[in-house]
């Protein structure tokens, strides 16, 4: 949401997703969860499943509307999402980049372009610099293949370029440089943190199933192999994320598919959330691993 406010810059997304033909019923993710107006509604689905943690993703164009330091967004920087996290004793896990690249570094050339390495370490330094005293765990870039081959050899996600048996090589290459880079960066500053589960469910398609016990099941079964691993086999694996939160615009796709734990009325303008069997079920989790480690502490 919020794709043009507040002086956010244009990122390749909402190109993408304004071309026609690009998005399942032509959607578009400018407002999708509005996240920018409803956090409070947000957040108090953050506190319902009684998270420890929550991941969510910095915008590049919204934090740097040209992708360079030179032109810093005051605005964004009064914003306060993490703070309010902490603020409920939930510890945010931010991502770096999650598909949306500044369409002004597209023009240049984008993730085919060597010169994005070290645009991506100057933001990267930026976020760490301005955030790293309230945000201990970061992700550099989501799903680099993804990106690669579904936006430069397949034409299925943005940038939308088809360019089979180069793009994509060219495009991961300066994609891992980039995530060296900024892994340098974050590591000259502070320490390295353990191994996280950081994103994992399955989707919902057709009719809304609000009692989705399939998806229950899922979330029960592979958390509960997830305690074996720690518990039998000794993996340090310090926190899982379930995708996601609440139902949302999910690229090309747009809202045809639902990962949510909470349900969203898109058709709704007041985008109502309303928990799913599956969240309930997660809740129930939650509450029995903050049991458990009480106990332990005793």
């Amino acid at each position: 949401g919020g794709w043009q406010a507040d002086g956010k810059g244009a990122s390749i997304w909402d190109t993408f997703c304004h071309q026609q033909g690009r998005v399942f019923g032509d959607q578009n993710g400018d407002v999708s969860c509005n996240s920018c107006q409803l956090w409070d509604q947000d957040l108090a689905c953050v506190r319902q499943l009684g998270l420890t943690h929550y991941r969510l993703s910095f915008s590049w164009a919204r934090l740097l509307p040209d992708g360079s330091t030179g032109t810093v967004n005051p605005k964004v920087l009064q914003q306060g999402d993490h703070d309010d996290l902490l603020a409920c004793n939930v510890s945010p896990m931010v991502t770096l980049y999650h598909f949306d690249l500044p369409q002004a570094l597209q023009d240049q050339g984008g993730w085919a372009w060597p010169g994005i390495a070290g645009l991506f370490d100057s933001y990267a330094k930026f976020c760490f610099h301005m955030f790293g005293d309230r945000v201990w765990l970061w992700i550099t870039i989501n799903e680099p293949q993804v990106c690669a081959k579904l936006g430069h050899e397949d034409g299925l996600h943005a940038p939308g370029g088809k360019e089979p048996g180069l793009a994509a090589y060219l495009v991961g290459h300066n994609m891992l440089r980039a995530h060296a880079k900024a892994w340098r960066s974050y590591h000259s500053l502070y320490r390295a943190h353990s191994p996280y589960i950081t994103e994992n469910g399955f989707s919902q398609t057709g009719p809304v199933q609000t009692e989705d016990e399939q998806r229950a099941g899922f979330y029960r079964d592979t958390i509960a192999e997830v305690a074996k691993a720690i518990k039998e086999d000794g993996v340090d694996v310090r926190g899982y994320f379930a995708w996601s939160l609440m139902d949302n615009f999910e690229w090309a796709d747009g809202y045809s598919v639902r990962f949510g734990l909470f349900h969203v009325d898109f058709a709704d303008p007041k985008l109502p959330r309303t928990l799913y069997r599956s969240g309930r079920e997660y809740a129930k989790i939650t509450s029995t691993y903050k049991r458990d480690q009480r106990k332990e502490k005793i």
